[in-house]
Parts: C-alpha cells; structure tokens; sequence
C-alpha cells in the first residue's frame, strides 16, 4: 500500500483528493538539502497514512535515473523492522523497490 501510495499524485484519485503524494514535484529538482528534506517529510507523510508503518530513518540520495530513498521501517502489529530500498524513477515517473 505504501508502496502504491507513492506512485499516485495527489488528487488523482476519484472521491479522495487528499490521498496520493507531491513527491515527483521534488524529483525532478536539484539534488540539495533543501530538496532532500522535502523528500523526506513527503514519505514521513505518506508512511503516516498508513497506521502500520513507523519509520525509523530515511536516507536520500541521486542515482542514474533518479533519486533512492533508503528507508528503515517497522511494520505493526509485530514491529519488525525492515529496510526497504525505493527508486523514484525520472525516466518512468514511478516508484519501484529496488
């Protein structure tokens, strides 16, 4: 879900203009502190959506063809935590594990 979350731009979908996210505006801006922080609070306010999620750190950085976002996170109700990797693509404006 969060996942699915992070490919859908805000508004897009029908009776919930809230749901989706503003993340693919940051993609495309310049790699700087200010665009990585942005990044961050955009997932942390995704990851918030879903009440099974906590999210330990998140680590951004560029790659090839876009930005990766390194995120350690525990899933409810049995909180293990777990590192994901997620690759926002700028060629396929789509969110993928990597």
């Amino acid at each position: 879900d969060f996942l699915n979350s992070l490919n859908i731009p805000a508004g897009s979908k029908p009776g919930k203009p809230s749901y989706g996210t503003n993340l693919w505006n940051f993609v495309f801006e310049p790699n700087d502190y200010q665009t990585t922080i942005q990044l961050k609070n955009e997932l942390i306010r995704i990851a918030r959506t879903d009440p099974r999620i906590i999210i330990n750190t998140i680590e951004v950085y560029a790659k090839e063809n876009g930005i990766v976002a390194s995120i350690e996170l525990a899933i409810s109700p049995l909180n293990q935590v777990r590192e994901i990797a997620i690759l926002f693509d700028q060629q396929t404006n789509k969110a993928s594990l990597t």
